[in-house]
C-alpha cells in the first residue's frame, strides 16, 4: 500500500529494511515512542506513549503526524471487515500468531514499525517511532518481521 500524503511518500512493507529496531542495545536510545489505537467497531482511539520525547522536534511531530493520519484515516484501516481483508491480502505480514500482523514504513526523519491485532470483535494497533539509526550504524539487512 502506497499513498503521498503532504509531500511524503509513505509505503506499507513487509520485511523490515531496518532492522537495528529489534537491537535492544541500539533501539533503546532510538525509540521516541508509540501511537497505541484501538478500534471499538466505529472509530479509532488513539493515545501517544512516549519513551524518549526530548528527541522530538516539530519535523519529527510532523511526520508522525502524516504516518498516523496514514493509517488511521485510511479506507483500508476504518473498519474490522476492511482490517481482515487487508490483512488476507498482505498475509506475508503475519507475525507469529494468527491475527498478527506487522508492517514497517520508512519515514523521512523516523522509521515505524506497525503492529496490527485482529480478533473476531476487537482490533488495536501499535505505531512505534525510531529515530533513524546513526550513520555507523547497520541499517540494511534481510531482517523480516522481527525474526
Amino acid at each position: 500500500m502506497e499513498t503521498e500524503l503532504n509531500e511524503m511518500k509513505l509505503e506499507l512493507k513487509t520485511d523490515c529494511s531496518f532492522p537495528y529496531i529489534f537491537d535492544k542495545n541500539i533501539s533503546g536510545p532510538l525509540k521516541i515512542g508509540q501511537m497505541y489505537g484501538d478500534h471499538d467497531g466505529f472509530f479509532w482511539n488513539i493515545k501517544w506513549m512516549p519513551d524518549k520525547d526530548e528527541l522530538r522536534t516539530r519535523e519529527i511531530d510532523k511526520e508522525i503526524s502524516n504516518v498516523c493520519k496514514f493509517f488511521y484515516n485510511s479506507p483500508e484501516f476504518d473498519g474490522f471487515e476492511e482490517l481482515k481483508t487487508f490483512c488476507s491480502e498482505n498475509y506475508l505480514a503475519n507475525y507469529k500468531y494468527p491475527g498478527e500482523y506487522h508492517f514497517y514504513i520508512g519515514g523521512d526523519a523516523c522509521n515505524y514499525w506497525l503492529e496490527l491485532y485482529l480478533s473476531q470483535s476487537d482490533c488495536f494497533a501499535y505505531i512505534r517511532t525510531y529515530l533513524k539509526a546513526p550513520q555507523n550504524q547497520n541499517t540494511e539487512g534481510g531482517q523480516t518481521n522481527g525474526n
